[in-house]
């Protein structure tokens, strides 16, 4: 069970020891998901699910359904003095995983005038919305403790990578509305690189589906 007390290393061990049972829950309900749902893929869908594990824990399964992919993971969160903390594996960096506390997650909610109350339902709305994100390190942001600039669909997350400790913290969240024109210019490259990369990886996964076809 994660308690406010561990730190950083004692809490991605007890993630790991949820990981057998979560990954499993999580084909399970992309299972019951599919057959209860019958999905027409016309338009994608979107799930959040609670899930508590044997260890305790609190977690959250996202579930994303289009035409081309299913894509699920989760996300596990626990109570400090200071608020909700939200942790995720990355699955593109071994071993890293990726953390967002209260105060990101409020700024997200005022910012974006959401209303939410609940930190989970922050939380998932969060999560729902912002599925693909890409990030840079920058040196923009040193002086506030920040080195990553991270441009999500919904707006911009400012944080610190740690790569000692394998870890990706969201500090804050500014909406787009928030940037500097220059900030804005970076946010529009980032944006059409990550286009061309992923029409890219769209155009090799049909090359290897028509190879494999032969």
């Amino acid at each position: 069970m994660i308690v406010p007390s561990m730190n950083l290393a004692e809490i991605k061990r007890e993630i790991n020891r949820d990981m057998p049972a979560v990954d499993r829950n999580i084909s399970q309900q992309v299972k019951q998901l599919r057959k209860s749902w019958c999905f027409r893929f016309s338009k994608d869908h979107h799930f959040a699910k609670d899930y508590y594990s044997t260890k305790k824990n609190h977690w959250i399964f996202f579930h994303h359904f289009s035409s081309k992919e299913t894509v699920s993971y989760a996300v596990v969160y626990f109570y400090t003095e200071a608020g909700i903390t939200a942790m995720s594996r990355l699955s593109m960096m071994n071993d890293y995983v990726l953390m967002f506390n209260g105060h990101f997650l409020q700024r997200y909610n005022e910012r974006l005038n959401l209303q939410l109350v609940k930190p989970e339902d922050i939380l998932k709305h969060y999560c729902l919305n912002n599925q693909n994100f890409v990030f840079e390190t920058s040196r923009e942001f040193e002086s506030k403790n920040m080195n990553v600039f991270s441009v999500l669909p919904s707006g911009i997350a400012l944080g610190f990578r740690n790569d000692e400790d394998r870890v990706i913290q969201f500090k804050t969240f500014l909406s787009e509305n928030m940037l500097y024109a220059n900030q804005k210019e970076k946010v529009i490259h980032i944006r059409k690189t990550e286009e061309l990369n992923l029409k890219r990886r769209e155009e090799a996964r049909k090359l290897l589906a028509l190879f494999n076809t032969m």
